[in-house]
């Protein structure tokens, strides 16, 4: 959003551009609720001060932040999206930066969803915990070797 032609190439698209030039948390709020309509994901990889003044409207979709004002429950559309390929993915990747991307939506398949209407539909977690320790061993590792 920093570069001026991706900003008039949204325009284009009818997406909604705050007046200021400088992105931060309050740029990104503005863009985030003025957009709303339009399924606003963001990058997991942004750094968590952009988030904080949005967080209690971020959401866990796939390997992106969803925002959205109402509260919403994503399990279903998370569990499709890992049994569709995210899972060959994630088992595929051997970086270990792109695998921790993987962490909030393995939390969020292991921890079941948020709402009690659709939470008998969760499923064992063992499979999502064994991948979850198998990333945060990898960063361990990954971490250690960064210290010699």
């Amino acid at each position: 959003l920093n570069s001026e032609n991706y900003r008039k190439s949204l325009k284009q698209k009818g997406i909604f551009i705050p007046s200021q030039i400088e992105v931060n948390p309050s740029f990104v709020r503005e863009f985030c609720l003025k957009n709303e309509q339009k399924n606003v994901q963001l990058s997991m990889t942004i750094a968590a001060p952009y988030f904080q003044i949005i967080s209690q409207s971020i959401y866990v979709k796939g390997l992106t932040f969803y925002f959205s004002s109402i509260l919403q429950d994503l399990y279903t559309e998370n569990l499709i999206l890992w049994e569709k390929g995210l899972a060959k993915q994630s088992l595929k990747v051997t970086g270990f930066t792109l695998n921790s991307n993987y962490l909030p939506i393995l939390y969020q398949l292991r921890s079941g969803s948020v709402s009690s209407s659709s939470y008998g539909k969760k499923l064992p977690n063992e499979p999502y915990s064994e991948i979850i320790n198998r990333i945060v061993d990898q960063l361990k590792l990954s971490e250690n070797s960064k210290n010699y």
